[in-house]
C-alpha cells in the first residue's frame, strides 16, 4: 500500500486566522466586560471598526498572496514557517480569554494588546515587502487600526477606573515608536537593494 504523504501545512492561512482570532477575541471580550457603561455604544462603535479594518487587510494581504509566482509564494511561505507571530497570537488569545473570564485586567493591559498588534501589523508589512513593496494606502490603514485602539483603551480606561490620559499617552508612545521602527526597517531594506544593484553592475 503506498504510503500517504501527509498535506502540508498553510502556515500563511494560520497566521491570518490566529491574527483576526487574537483581536475579535480582545474587543468582544473587552466589549462585554464593560456591560453598560455610558460609553458602551461608543466603544462597541470602535470595536466593530477595529475588527472590520484588520480583517480588510488581511484580506487584500491574502488576495496579494494569491495573485503573486510561485517564487514569491515559496518565499512568502518559508518565512512563515519560522516566524513567531502565530504563535504569538494565539498565545495571546488564549491568555485574553483567562483574564476576561477572571474579569482581572491588570495596569499593562493595554500596552499589552497594542505590543501584540504591532507585531501582527510587523509582519503584514513585510509580507507586503516581499510581495514587491507595501502600497502607500496600507501605512493609513496601519494608522487607522492604531487610532481605533487608542480611542478603545481610552474608553476602556475610564470605564475599568483607570488614568484615561496616561492609556492613550502610553499607546501613542508605542505608535510613534513602531513607526519609527518600520522606517528603520524600510531605510535597511534600502541599502541593501542598493548594495546588490552595485554588484550586479
Amino acid at each position: 500500500m503506498a504510503e500517504t504523504k501527509p498535506a502540508d501545512t498553510d502556515h500563511f492561512g494560520e497566521f491570518l486566522k490566529a491574527a483576526e482570532d487574537f483581536l475579535v477575541t480582545t474587543v468582544d471580550g473587552l466589549v462585554d466586560a464593560a456591560g453598560q457603561d455610558d460609553d458602551a455604544p461608543q466603544l462597541a462603535s470602535h470595536s466593530n471598526a477595529i475588527k472590520d479594518q484588520l480583517r480588510k487587510v488581511l484580506t487584500l494581504t491574502k488576495e496579494k498572496y494569491a495573485a503573486v509566482n510561485s517564487e514569491t509564494r515559496r518565499v512568502v511561505d518559508d518565512l512563515m514557517k519560522v516566524q513567531a507571530v502565530t504563535g504569538m497570537a494565539k498565545g495571546a488569545k488564549a491568555a485574553m480569554r483567562q483574564s476576561l473570564s477572571a474579569a482581572r485586567f491588570g495596569d499593562g493591559i493595554f500596552s499589552w494588546i497594542e505590543s501584540n498588534l504591532e507585531e501582527i501589523k510587523k509582519l503584514v508589512e513585510e509580507l507586503w515587502s516581499i510581495f514587491g513593496g507595501a502600497p502607500p494606502w496600507l501605512t493609513k490603514l496601519f494608522q487607522i487600526i492604531d487610532q481605533l485602539w487608542k480611542m478603545i483603551g481610552g474608553l476602556l480606561g475610564g470605564i475599568f477606573g483607570r488614568n484615561r490620559s496616561r492609556i492613550m499617552s502610553e499607546l501613542s508612545q508605542m505608535e510613534v515608536e513602531f513607526w519609527n521602527e518600520l522606517a528603520a526597517h524600510a531605510r535597511h531594506r534600502a541599502v541593501v537593494r542598493a548594495a546588490a544593484t552595485e554588484v550586479e553592475d
